[in-house]
Formats: C-alpha cells, sequence, structure tokens
C-alpha cells in the first residue's frame, strides 16, 4: 500500500529536478512507508531516458512514475494532474526547484498520520548557492513560522490568509487534495499555492499543523516564479480573499493582509498597464490614509500614474 505520493511539477530544469528526487531517496527512516514519486514534464523534449539512473538508484520502498506533456499544461493544469494520479494515502506536493531536508519526510509523515485532518508542514530554509539561515528566520517568523506557533492552529483560515502554509513540502490525505484541486490559470493566476491553502481551510474545514523544524529548502534563482515580472499572485490573492468574503469573516487579518499587499498589487497592475485598476485603489480615500501614505513606493505609483511611465 502506497503511504505518501509526491508529486513534482517540472519545466526545462533536469538539473534541479534529479536534486528535488534526490532528497527524497536520501531522507532516513523512511523504510517502512511505501513512497511514489510523480513527475509531470512541461518541458519540450521527453526526458525520462535521462532519468534512468536515478530510478536505478532508487530504494525498494521508492518508485518514481514520469509523465511528459507533448502540449506544456502549465503549472496549474500540471499540479492538478499530478494530485489526480495520486495513489498514496497522503499528498505532498513539491516544486522541481525545491528540495527536501534530511529527516523531512518521516518527521512530517509522522504528525500528519496523528493528525490526519490537518495540513502539516514545517520551516523553509532560503537557498541560492548556499543556505541563508539569518533571512530564513526572518521569512519563517513573518509568515507565523516560529516555535509560538507550533502545533495545530486556532484558527487555520486566518494562518491560510497569511501564509503561513509554505507554497509546497506540505503533505496532507490524498482524499482532501482531491477535493481541493488546482483551479485553472485563468481564474487565480500564479496564486495556485495560496488558493489551495485557503479553499483547504475554508471548503474543506482542514487545519493547519505547524512543526517548528526546517525541512524543506525554498530555492531562489532568476527564473523562479516569485522573481518574475509576470507574477501576478498578489493581485489574484486579493480577488481570492474577497472571493471567500474573508473581508468579512476575518476582518482584522484582511486589514493586517491589505498594509502588507495593497501596494505590490497596484505595483502589477502598473506593470501590466492596468491603469484603471491601479487608480482604484491607489486613489481610494480609505486606502491611502490606512495603507498606502506612509509607504514611499506609493508616491512612485502616483508619479507613474500620472506620466504613464
Amino acid at each position: 500500500m502506497i503511504i505518501l505520493s509526491i508529486g513534482i511539477p517540472t519545466y526545462e530544469r533536469l538539473d534541479l529536478l534529479e536534486r528535488s528526487i534526490k532528497s527524497i531517496i536520501d531522507q532516513n527512516n523512511i523504510e517502512e512507508y511505501e513512497i511514489e514519486i510523480l513527475v509531470g514534464d512541461d518541458s519540450k523534449k521527453n526526458n525520462y531516458s535521462l532519468l534512468k539512473e536515478v530510478e536505478l538508484s532508487l530504494p525498494e520502498n521508492i518508485t518514481l512514475e514520469y509523465m511528459h506533456h507533448q502540449l506544456s499544461k502549465g503549472q496549474n493544469d500540471n499540479v492538478s494532474s499530478l494530485i489526480n494520479r495520486a495513489r498514496g494515502t497522503y499528498f505532498c506536493l513539491m516544486h522541481d526547484d525545491d528540495f527536501f531536508l534530511k529527516g523531512a519526510l518521516s518527521i512530517l509523515l509522522e504528525k500528519v498520520i496523528e493528525n490526519d485532518r490537518c495540513i502539516v508542514f514545517g520551516k523553509q530554509l532560503i537557498y541560492n548557492q548556499s543556505f541563508d539561515y539569518s533571512n530564513s528566520d526572518k521569512v519563517n517568523h513573518d509568515f507565523k513560522r516560529s516555535a509560538k506557533f507550533d502545533g495545530e492552529q486556532k484558527d487555520s483560515v486566518a494562518m491560510a490568509m497569511l501564509q503561513q502554509c509554505p507554497n509546497d513540502g506540505y503533505i496532507l490525505q490524498s482524499k482532501f487534495a482531491k477535493l481541493i484541486g488546482s483551479r485553472l490559470e485563468d481564474e487565480i493566476g500564479t496564486a495556485c499555492d495560496f488558493d489551495f491553502a485557503l479553499r483547504a481551510t475554508v471548503q474543506q474545514n482542514l487545519a493547519f499543523y505547524f512543526v517548528n523544524q526546517y525541512t524543506t529548502a525554498y530555492n531562489i534563482s532568476s527564473d523562479s516564479v516569485t522573481s518574475s515580472f509576470q507574477n501576478n499572485a498578489g493581485e489574484r490573492k486579493l480577488k481570492i480573499l474577497y472571493e471567500f468574503n474573508t473581508d468579512k469573516t476575518h476582518h482584522d487579518v484582511f486589514h493586517e493582509v491589505l498594509k502588507t499587499d495593497l501596494s505590490m498589487v497596484i505595483s502589477h497592475y502598473i506593470i501590466v498597464k492596468n491603469y484603471k485598476e491601479a487608480k482604484k485603489y491607489l486613489l481610494n480615500f480609505k486606502n491611502f490614509t490606512k495603507y498606502l501614505w506612509f509607504k514611499p513606493a506609493t508616491y512612485l505609483h502616483l508619479f507613474k500614474l500620472t506620466f504613464k511611465l
């Protein structure tokens, strides 16, 4: 019986994909679990033959299933396909450029088996050629991943709004992952990870369970979605929050989100030359006085809108 399915969407990053798979193979204390690694490859060419060496190194309890998409599915559809292919009791999403830290899987599996209506996750360790502990501590603290929040969360909807659940490396029951699914890019853009976590708490009433340990490495590179100018996650995130009425059900938390994200949303609209939407948020008196006036970026936004740069 397969205990854990790990889905890895990938695109043109074979070396990073191999590192991610190897981080699963190199885990300790997982011999008792049956694990399947599912790869969904949007690359232009089929890379299965290049993964043969990796497949030959797999221990008996781990299998690798590779699927090449001749027509690229895109991130959202690829993730949805991986979830639907999963045969394990539990499902974990891992991006191709990220990887597990030693001992992480046994820790996460133990907790999710004990708390089977939870999404279980730990802290992310920022990686850019080397591990960055200083910035990692700050980022995890900002996302409510610290000793204070160890264990099951009291209000997981609020924590989903504040993005406590990382974008990958979390584990939940596969049956819930299939019910939640991954919505189309036309609906949620690049905010698929945020959308999944919020809908898990709002629609499936799942709880977050935070393990106060570093479990995954979060890779920062020039070609990652995080650093891409095409990243519309902030703008779509705001729409998703309104869609599920969190501005009413969790007004104070919604206020916290706007304090950090509204300026980024306006920046996105200016970058894509949607000046109408940019003005709607920037020139709103309430927004300006509560969230924007004290931010230097606000005055740059005003300048750009005035001259349409």
